[in-house]
C-alpha cells in the first residue's frame, strides 16, 4: 500500500508539474474562446449572487432549452459551489472571458494528476494515461468552458486518487476535503464518493 510519503515523492511532484503544464498550455489557448450556450446559466447565477453596482438587471429567465422557467428552478438541482466562485471573482478582477476561462486551470491540473495517480496506483502506463485524457474531449472541452464539470471532477478524480495512494489518515483526510470540494462545485461529483467505499471492500 502507498504511503502519504509516496504522494510528496519526486516523480509524483513531476507528474503533478507536467499535469499543471499541459493544463495551462490548453487554456491559454482556448482563452480567447467566446462562451459556450451553457456558461451563461452559470454566469447569470454568479452576478444574482453577488451583483456588481455597474451590472444591468439581470433577466431570471434564460433563453436555453427550459426557456420560460425561472432562474432558481434551472439550478436548484446543482450546488452553488461555481456560481460562488465566478460571484468572487467577477469582485476581484471584472469579469472579463480570458480571466474566467483561466479558473479552470488549476482543477484541469488536478483531473490530470489524480489520472496520473490512479494509472500509477493501478500498474498502468502514467505517461500514456494522461496523454490520452488530456487528448479526450472529456478533458478538452469543460477545460476550454465557463461551466462547472472540471472544477468538480479535477478535485472529485485527484480525492479519489489520493484516497488510493496513501494509507494514513492525513492522506484520508485529504482525499475527503477534495471530494467534498468537488461535490459543492456541481452534484455530478457525488457519486464518485461511493468509490471511496468500494474501493476499501475491494482491496485485497
Amino acid at each position: 500500500m502507498f504511503r502519504t510519503a509516496g504522494i510528496r515523492s519526486s516523480p509524483v511532484i513531476r507528474l503533478a508539474a507536467g499535469s499543471a503544464l499541459l493544463a495551462a498550455g490548453w487554456v491559454w489557448w482556448s482563452q480567447d474562446k467566446p462562451f459556450h450556450i451553457d456558461d451563461v446559466l452559470f454566469l447569470h447565477w454568479a452576478r444574482v449572487i453577488a451583483p456588481l453596482a455597474s451590472d444591468p438587471p439581470v433577466n431570471p429567465i434564460i433563453a436555453w432549452e427550459r426557456l420560460g422557467e425561472p432562474l432558481r428552478e434551472q439550478v436548484r438541482n446543482n450546488t452553488p459551489g461555481w456560481a460562488l466562485l465566478l460571484a468572487a471573482c467577477r469582485h476581484t478582477v471584472g469579469e472579463s472571458e480570458r480571466i474566467l476561462h483561466w479558473l479552470q486551470w488549476p482543477f484541469a491540473a488536478m483531473f490530470l494528476a489524480g489520472t496520473a495517480l490512479l494509472a500509477r496506483s493501478f500498474g498502468l502506463p502514467v505517461r500514456a494515461a494522461v496523454l490520452l485524457t488530456a487528448a479526450s474531449p472529456l478533458w478538452l472541452v469543460p477545460a476550454a468552458s465557463v461551466m462547472p464539470d472540471l472544477a468538480a471532477l479535477g478535485p472529485a478524480v485527484l480525492g479519489l486518487a489520493v484516497w488510493r495512494f496513501g494509507g494514513t489518515m492525513r492522506a484520508r483526510i485529504m482525499a475527503a476535503l477534495l471530494m467534498a470540494l468537488g461535490a459543492q462545485m456541481k452534484q455530478s461529483a457525488l457519486p464518485l464518493i461511493v468509490l471511496l467505499v468500494l474501493d476499501d471492500r475491494c482491496r485485497p
